[in-house]
């Protein structure tokens, strides 16, 4: 019932499904078929794809999900992060101006892994296949493990500046420093990094008698909500979007904890 009033709203009406292995999608086309006998009020298409190299034009898509395929390309240590960067400048090409992309990702930028993660290989990717766009990134997600930010690091919708802002991929500095680039992070904005100490909740049991409850060793994953806007004005003589500096812009991102 839900899905017939979604396409009766017509806030969707295509959708399309994509997965590297042909068995997979024919099993898809197979389970759909069987659940809507061919039809419905919304149309289901199932493509053979790979991500790094789509077969769609740009802009073709209002709204992209990608869930779990970059943690699972991270998973190849020689090839992973050039496969992610390929994976992301390809969504970010596809994907229409005004448009978003949502992420869901164990890699949570409430951690400096999640940070790094976001300017070596977010970042860059969009800035590659984003033609000139400008972008904003949403974090939500859980910052518990963060023992030792300021009362305010936890208010909804809070910025952080630092080299997450310079929309480079870098920071600033090289991979190596990512590190280093995640302790600026904390220092600008307060929140994202990991502690080594406890934090006492009164809403569990660890053990301990008190009625308090240890902590997760980190926040958990993270729902990334990327939005696509305007474009860059571009500099007249080469025709290429332009910054001020001349390097990429810079990519605001909020943080949302619950």
């Amino acid at each position: 019932a839900d899905l017939d009033a979604l396409g009766k709203a017509a806030a969707v009406t295509d959708v399309v499904c994509c997965d590297y292995s042909p068995a997979a999608i024919s099993a898809l086309v197979a389970a759909q078929r069987d659940a809507t006998g061919g039809g419905g009020p919304v149309r289901v298409q199932y493509a053979v794809a790979d991500a790094r190299r789509l077969s769609f034009p740009d802009g073709k898509f209002g709204l992209l999900l990608e869930k779990g395929t970059l943690d699972a390309l991270l998973s190849d240590g020689a090839r992973g992060r050039d496969n992610c960067v390929a994976v992301v400048t390809e969504c970010a090409r596809v994907l229409a101006g005004g448009g978003c992309m949502v992420i869901v990702s164990h890699l949570n930028a409430h951690t400096q892994k999640g940070i790094a993660w976001l300017e070596e290989i977010i970042m860059p990717g969009l800035n590659a296949g984003g033609g000139g766009a400008r972008w904003a990134i949403e974090v939500h997600g859980n910052d518990c493990a963060d023992a030792d930010a300021d009362d305010d690091s936890n208010d909804e919708g809070k910025d952080k500046d630092g080299g997450t802002s310079d929309g480079t991929g870098s920071g600033g500095a090289d991979a190596d420093d990512g590190a280093d680039d995640g302790d600026d992070n904390e220092n600008a904005g307060g929140s994202g990094s990991e502690s080594d100490e406890e934090v006492d909740n009164d809403d569990g049991d660890d053990g301990d008698g008190d009625g308090s409850r240890s902590p997760p060793d980190g926040p958990g994953p993270a729902v990334y909500v990327v939005h696509k806007t305007d474009s860059l004005p571009t500099d007249s003589e080469n025709d290429r979007p332009r910054s001020d500096a001349g390097d990429p812009p810079a990519i605001p991102v909020r943080f949302f904890t619950y």
